[in-house]
């Protein structure tokens, strides 16, 4: 009797015991449920989005001549031999890219003469795919990215052979072929950054600023006829016509992943996007169907939360809360890891490069003005529309303007850059991050003409020191 009177409290203990660590863990998993697993659905108005936008690209790819130029450019790329140089019989290896960082000095002359020569095949091509239009990346939703541009090493080389050429004629003074090479190479970035998706709109902007910064720092220099400017202004509304803003740049983000994870659940295969030596477990939970529709969601939801942001938001505010919807993505998802992109860097040299190329159409058209009438314009205003067709917004400041200030001995045209201080075009910034504006012209004046229907002394050379007194 006493020993099953002891028995009864162990029993009675177990039971308690169970049934408080059952309790436990329902309210653990409900808790994680809650607050981990559960994810928002808003695939209604992600399924609108994604119509809307595929709508957008199959118009594009509508247009005729597929290939846009980029075969000739591709051809071009391939036949450029940048290192190996023929000079008086004998092959020297030259570094292209010291050209392009450092001045071209006078020695430097014959070797790019003879560069120039080599590769004139490549500069006849590279011509022919400057005539075309834009490049276009093709995009099906059912079939995935089928990219019609060649690789951006090959770009690369080629936009920096084409930027050389045009340091070469700049210092020959022969201004109108040393902004055609320019010119080349910033359609060949534009051609990748129109109808793409983060890495490439990323290699997009990194060829343009190959040839941004010494074309903008040829320009300065000139002192050409209105015709030239004029000429220039027209190309360059060209080239940058359907400049995509970065939210469109985005949108081909939106398909590629979605169209990823569709290929996850109708292959059952993860290994394109995590490698064949994922774990078993790992490969199982990724590829089962219910995670597969939960990492949908939750990339969705990003999606449209960034979309939303960057639409109403301008720079200064957009760019400290880009970090703020990362935030909102649970750490277990590998959507974070192998869908979602870092756009903070992105978002920013992208908006550089914007504000570069507005200021380079403002220059032009600046230059062009007083090219024709002798004064520069009193106002930005002014340009419109007889130099440039509307003026630039810069992404940069929260009104959008450029700053053009125009003195008794001086104009100046800049923009505030990403650390948003204005510092009257005194302190340059060069590059992403630096302290200071991003300086598009700095002029002297010393007596301008007060009748502006007079043009300046044609007669004078402006290439030399003497003739910019």
């Amino acid at each position: 009797m006493e020993k099953e009177k002891t028995k009864l409290p162990f029993s009675s203990g177990c039971l308690v015991a169970g049934t408080v660590l059952v309790s436990l863990v329902v309210i653990a998993f409900s808790i994680v449920y809650i607050t981990v697993w559960r994810v928002p659905d808003n695939s209604a108005a992600a399924a609108r989005e994604r119509a809307r936008i595929q709508q957008r690209f199959d118009a594009a790819y509508s247009l005729p001549d597929p290939d846009n130029g980029f075969l000739f450019y591709q051809k071009a790329s391939q036949m450029t031999q940048t290192q190996n140089v023929k000079i008086k019989d004998k092959y020297t290896n030259i570094d292209i890219y010291t050209y392009l960082e450092n001045p071209i000095k006078p020695e430097d002359l014959p070797i790019l003469e003879s560069l120039a020569k080599q590769n004139r095949s490549a500069i006849q091509l590279a011509e022919e795919g400057y005539s075309k239009p834009n490049a276009q990346i093709v995009l099906d939703y059912n079939k995935g990215f089928s990219a019609r541009v060649p690789n951006f090493l090959q770009l690369r080389a080629l936009s920096q052979f084409l930027s050389v050429l045009g340091k070469w004629e700049a210092m020959n003074k022969n201004y109108t072929q040393s902004a055609r090479y320019f010119l080349m190479a910033m359609k060949m970035g534009e051609g990748i950054l129109n109808n793409g998706y983060i890495l490439q709109t990323m290699v997009g902007v990194a060829i343009q600023q190959i040839a941004l910064v010494p074309c903008l720092s040829m320009l300065r220099e000139s002192h050409e006829s209105a015709q030239f400017y004029k000429d220039i202004s027209r190309q360059l509304e060209e080239i940058y016509k359907n400049h995509p803003t970065f939210v469109e740049c985005l949108e081909g983000e939106f398909l590629l992943a979605e169209w990823g994870l569709d290929t996850i659940n109708q292959s059952q295969n993860i290994q394109t996007f995590i490698g064949s030596g994922s774990p078993g477990l790992i490969h199982n939970l990724m590829t089962n169907r219910w995670v597969i529709e939960r990492e949908r969601k939750i990339f969705q939801n990003w999606y449209l939360d960034l979309k939303e942001l960057l639409e109403k938001e301008k720079y200064p505010s957009a760019s400290k809360k880009i970090a703020s919807v990362y935030k909102k993505i649970p750490q277990y998802s590998f959507c974070s890891q192998y869908f979602i992109p870092n756009l903070e860097r992105a978002y920013m040299q992208y908006c550089w490069t914007t504000s570069e190329i507005g200021g380079l159409k403002l220059m032009v058209a600046i230059k062009g003005y007083y090219a024709e009438k002798g004064v520069y314009p009193d106002s930005l205003e002014q340009l419109v529309p007889d130099y440039i067709s509307s003026i630039p917004t810069d992404p940069f400041p929260d009104d959008g303007k450029y700053r053009y200030i125009k003195t008794g001995e001086s104009v100046v045209l800049y923009s505030v850059g990403d650390d948003l201080n204005d510092d009257g075009g005194i302190k340059e910034a060069e590059v992403v991050q630096q302290l200071g504006d991003m300086v598009f012209l700095k002029e002297k004046i010393k007596a301008e003409k007060t009748d502006e229907k007079s043009p300046p002394d044609k007669k004078k050379d402006f290439s030399s020191p003497e003739g910019r007194k």
